[in-house]
């Protein structure tokens, strides 16, 4: 799974998901793995969670999470190795969009 996803179903609390995520994340609390994700994926969540929830509430969220996972050293080679062009990333951040809209609006 992407970290990105990951981290959206972990901090938005969808269900059926949250509960095996949740339990991936407690074994980071327990430093049996660790999580790690780029600074990229902090700014998508916020971007994601900010049209459904007030600001104040999502960046409470990320500090948080911030605690939980540590933030990756990316150099260029492997930004351009692991993610893809920034118009995909685009595309994908409006699907996972309306994908949340259409969930809240459920």
């Amino acid at each position: 799974m992407k970290s990105g996803r990951f981290f959206l179903l972990l901090l938005g609390e969808r269900i059926p998901f949250y509960d095996p995520v949740a339990r991936i994340a407690f074994l980071d609390d327990r430093n049996e793995i660790q999580l790690v994700v780029s600074a990229f994926t902090f700014t998508t969540i916020f971007l994601v969670f900010s049209t459904f929830e007030h600001k104040e509430v999502v960046k409470e969220k990320i500090k948080k999470f911030r605690i939980l996972a540590a933030p990756a050293d990316l150099t260029d080679k492997e930004i351009k190795r692991f993610y893809p062009p920034i118009f995909l990333i685009s595309r994908m951040l409006f699907k996972t969009t309306v994908h949340f809209r259409k969930i809240a609006e459920f």
